[in-house]
């Protein structure tokens, strides 16, 4: 591959990752019974490399859980991730980083398209 006029190396990408979600009941009337809780975590091996050796390596682990709105069927989503990027060499850079999603999502019946016939 040729990038601003040099040539650079690529090479496969790997990711291996694991997730979790628990929802402790599905017919009680207690709010929190409702709260979706979730887990992951992951290790990665991204495609680019400096000076023929592969460059970096990329791990996290993340938190969160998923509040659903009374009487609908959407949810406000919270979660927390740690990732950590080790460089492989003596002169990379290692990273340490906290990354905090906030999700909205709407599953009501009136996004979906009706037939009429």
């Amino acid at each position: 591959m040729k990038f601003d006029g040099e040539e650079n190396e690529l090479c496969d990408r790997s990711k291996i990752a694991i997730g979790a979600e628990y929802r402790p009941s599905l017919l009680s009337k207690n709010y929190l019974s409702h709260v979706r809780y979730r887990a992951g975590a992951y290790y990665s091996d991204p495609y680019y490399k400096i000076n023929g050796r592969r460059a970096t390596r990329e791990y996290g682990v993340s938190a969160g859980f998923g509040l659903p709105f009374p009487r609908t069927r959407s949810m406000f989503s919270v979660s927390a991730q740690y990732i950590r990027v080790d460089g492989r060499g003596v002169n990379m850079i290692n990273e340490n980083y906290i990354r905090i999603n906030l999700g909205l999502t709407f599953n009501e019946r009136w996004f979906f398209k009706r037939k009429v016939e």
